[in-house]
C-alpha cells in the first residue's frame, strides 16, 4: 500500500509524510531564517511554484518547497480528509 499524497494546488500531489509543514506565505516572510530558506533552496533549484496567482502557502517538504496558491487552511482541510 502506497503512503497517501495530498494535493498542495494545481493538481501537485506530495506525499503526506514530506511535508514537514505549511506556513502562510507573508507571516513566513517575516522570519529571516524563512528567507533565507527560500533563497537558499531557490538557488538549488529545489522552489516550485504553483501556477501564477499570488502565493498564500509555503509547503516545506523534506526535499523540497512549494509556493501554493491555497491558502494554509485550505491545504490543512484537504489533509485532514486523507
Amino acid at each position: 500500500m502506497s503512503a497517501p499524497s495530498l494535493d498542495i494546488g494545481g493538481g501537485v500531489m506530495v506525499p503526506v509524510e514530506s511535508i514537514v509543514c505549511v506556513l502562510g506565505w507573508q507571516e513566513a516572510l517575516k522570519c529571516r531564517s524563512n528567507r533565507d530558506l527560500v533563497s537558499s533552496l531557490r538557488a538549488r533549484g529545489k522552489v516550485t511554484v504553483l501556477g501564477e496567482r499570488e502565493h498564500r502557502s509555503l509547503v516545506i517538504c523534506t526535499n523540497e518547497i512549494y509556493l501554493s496558491f491555497l491558502s494554509p487552511a485550505t491545504i490543512s482541510l484537504r489533509a485532514r480528509r486523507l
